[in-house]
């Protein structure tokens, strides 16, 4: 592998914060050799261990040569967070303030302060699969004539599970009013009229379960032939 910080005209193609240029094995260069490496991981948030599986073989038969590396990981993950989204002015209706909210904070309630309209709790699950395969065919009778060819797969699995909590129905904290059975029973403001610490009670909550699935699949080719 070479990087490239700065583009030069022999370049085909190159991006703004350099190049990275791969270079695959070739049978000639490595002769007759078999290569196996494993090792696996686990973290505190997920079960389990994850592989990750690496073999190589080349073999010589005079002036021809054979290569094929299999590469396959697999990660899982899992990520905590808190979402919130579409901040604005809301207002709260009289029977929706509690009795222990000082009257300062009761009126600027009243007249609306500004808060997301949309908040979740969430947990991200990933379980993310990588199979890499690149094999290489060279054949190399004299310096008249030379064939190299190079065949390249890749393929990306990744199962993601989104799991969320958020307020829903008619007693809510989306929208610009709450008029509902919710009731605020403490709120903390700041200077900027946003609302930044609060604490409720009839408040309906709905979870949500999303499934994300993708696949990525990588193919290429490469006959490179040479002669004088």
């Amino acid at each position: 592998m070479s990087v490239q910080k700065s583009y030069s005209a022999e370049q085909d193609e190159g991006g703004i914060a350099g190049t990275v240029q791969l270079t695959s094995a070739k049978p000639f260069d490595t002769g007759n050799k078999l290569v196996v490496s494993a090792k696996g991981q686990t973290n505190d948030n997920t079960s389990g261990v994850t592989p990750r599986v690496v073999g190589l073989v080349s073999h010589r038969w005079g002036d021809l040569a054979a290569l094929v590396s299999v590469a396959y990981s697999q990660i899982k993950n899992n990520e905590f967070g808190y979402r919130n989204w579409g901040w604005g002015l809301t207002k709260y209706g009289a029977a929706n303030i509690g009795p222990n909210i000082d009257a300062a904070t009761r009126a600027n309630l009243l007249s609306g302060v500004y808060q997301p309209t949309a908040q979740s709790p969430s947990s991200w699950y990933t379980d993310r699969k990588r199979l890499g395969i690149t094999s290489s065919v060279q054949y190399h009778p004299g310096d008249a004539f030379k064939l190299d060819v190079d065949f390249l797969y890749g393929r990306l699995w990744d199962h993601r599970d989104d799991y969320a909590l958020a307020t829903a129905g008619s007693n809510a904290l989306t929208g610009t009013s709450i008029t509902g059975a919710q009731v605020i029973q403490s709120a903390v403001i700041d200077s900027t009229n946003t609302l930044r610490a609060a604490s409720f009670t009839g408040i309906d909550l709905r979870s949500e379960h999303h499934i994300v699935q993708n696949r990525t699949d990588f193919y290429q080719a490469l006959p490179m032939p040479a002669g004088s």
